[in-house]
């Protein structure tokens, strides 16, 4: 059983499922970190103060998600955090270094042959990073499934996106 546990999110509910594992895994009254990762957009920049308006929104929903999140689990002491990257293995393993994470615990999309070549698997990078356990949580469902699930995901994040960067109105 651990006692310090880093669970990255993307938002989906795909990533959620390794939610599901912490009960399993984690000691009663353990440390869980809910980790979402944001990455800037090529307008932004890393600091705070010079992201734009679009990635600053990105942040805070990010944050609002986490607590959401955060506020469906019991008996653990739950700790959402958001980071700034381009990398969001490099960044979900430094988070997990300085944390002294146990496990990290998060689910893969289950994307194979072209779609893995050519966008990579953080899981993947993930394990090449980090000396802790890794337990990868496998989407659940036919492929058709979870392919019109992520790509319901993606048409979301590409209308907000859309809404983002239009011009104000004044």
């Amino acid at each position: 059983m651990y006692r310090t546990l880093v669970v990255p999110l993307d938002g989906s509910k795909l990533a959620e499922r390794a939610l599901e594992q912490v009960s399993h895994v984690a000691e009663p009254g353990a440390h869980v970190y809910l980790l979402r990762v944001i990455q800037p957009s090529q307008r932004g920049l890393l600091g705070e103060e010079e992201l734009s308006r679009f990635d600053r929104a990105r942040i805070e929903g990010a944050r609002h998600y986490l607590a959401q999140v955060a506020a469906r689990i019991s008996g653990f002491t739950i700790e959402p955090e958001v980071l700034a990257g381009h990398d969001p293995a490099a960044a979900i393993a430094g988070f997990a270094r300085r944390r002294n994470a146990e496990v990290i615990i998060m689910s893969t999309h289950g994307e194979s042959g072209l779609a893995r070549y050519v966008f990579g698997s953080v899981a993947s990078k993930l394990l090449q990073l980090v000396s802790c356990p890794v337990l990868v949580v496998r989407p659940v469902g036919t492929p058709a499934e979870v392919e019109e699930e992520i790509e319901r995901e993606l048409r979301a994040d590409d209308e907000l996106r859309r809404l983002m960067e239009a011009p104000p109105v004044v």
